[in-house]
């Protein structure tokens, strides 16, 4: 399915009826001048996944522009387009009519408080896994926004040329975890030198930045600098932290201790070399026949939301931030309605 533009209210109904570029062209397509119109398009994209927001968690995802806090305070609080488009309740922030919301925020927020205990002593068996240099946790957990039985998501970052022999190390806990009844999925796996991102939209700016780093601080803020340029145009209130969650960095460093650092020098020896690409190129023909792709070894295999190669194995095979951007486009283009 083709995935249209936002519909901008300031156009002529004129361009409104134009073709558009594709909602996940570029980010120079993101620039917002009216306040108002940022802060609804902030709030419908957390509609999507049922997230009501409260106003420090607009302030730092605001979409398309800077603002200050106390500017969107105001803005909320006067701005007559808003009245009929949002509904705020003992500080919480939605879109008009969905205020069962709330009620499910309080609900999800109690079950990531109960998942958090499981999330950090994974985070940290996995930060103790040769090659691991970062883990970050990801998804709806990150956001306390997670229903029962949701996965606990994670981002790793590994040494070059060891992804897939990690990656393997990895499944064993996975498959420990599971018959303890914890659901990980570390689905998006990066080397070191692979931390600049090439899928520049929405949703991949909101990934990144939304994310919680459980180790690996030293690259995490690598990771975010070097995609700064393009995420800042999306997001570019989101410099900094997300707002405060309670799951906290389990080191700086995470997994440099002995063992790791000895399982290290085994897996660099030669016969390790020829271990890593005998299982990536394993697991890429499974990948590519699942997907009714090619291969083609040693270069990134996939479409936007599945990249394999020897530095990336990225398996979101949902399509999850397509269909996000869709619905996204979808609750704008309703609210556009009327808009002056």
């Amino acid at each position: 399915m083709a995935i249209r533009r936002l519909p901008d209210p300031r156009a002529s109904a004129h361009d409104q009826t134009s073709s558009r570029p594709a909602l996940h062209t570029g980010p120079e397509e993101w620039k917002i001048a009216d306040l108002a119109w940022s802060i609804l398009a902030t709030l419908a994209y957390a509609d999507v996944f049922d997230f009501p927001m409260r106003t420090p968690e607009i302030h730092h995802y605001l979409i398309g522009r800077r603002a200050d806090f106390d500017e969107i305070e105001q803005t909320l609080a006067t701005d007559p387009r808003l009245r009929t488009r949002i509904e705020r309740h003992e500080g919480v922030t939605h879109l008009a009519g969905r205020q069962g919301l709330r009620e499910k925020r309080r609900e999800r927020e109690e079950i990531a408080r109960r998942l958090r205990p499981a999330a950090a002593r994974y985070a940290g068996l996995i930060a103790s896994v040769p090659f691991v240099r970062m883990v970050a946790l990801t998804g709806a957990l990150a956001l306390d926004n997670t229903e029962a039985f949701g996965d606990i998501d994670f981002l790793l970052v590994t040494a070059q040329g060891r992804l897939w022999l990690t990656r393997a190390m990895v499944v064993l806990l996975v498959r420990r975890a599971a018959l303890e009844g914890v659901s990980l999925c570390p689905n998006y796996l990066l080397s070191e030198t692979a931390l600049y991102l090439p899928d520049q939209d929405l949703f991949s700016a909101h990934e990144l930045v939304q994310m919680v780093p459980l180790s690996g601080h030293t690259h995490y803020w690598h990771m975010r600098r070097l995609n700064h340029s393009w995420v800042s145009s999306f997001l570019p209130n989101a410099g900094g932290m997300p707002p405060a969650r309670s799951v906290a960095f389990l080191s700086a460093d995470g997994g440099r201790g002995l063992l790791p650092r000895m399982g290290e020098r085994l897996l660099r020896l030669p016969l390790a070399n020829r271990l890593e690409h005998w299982e990536r190129s394993r697991k890429v023909r499974r990948f590519a026949r699942e997907m009714g792709l090619g291969t083609e070894d040693g270069r990134p295999l996939g479409r936007s939301e599945e990249r394999f190669g020897p530095d990336w194995c990225k398996g979101h095979f949902d399509h999850h931030g397509a269909r996000t951007l869709a619905a996204f486009s979808q609750r704008l283009e309703m609210l556009a309605e009327g808009w002056r």
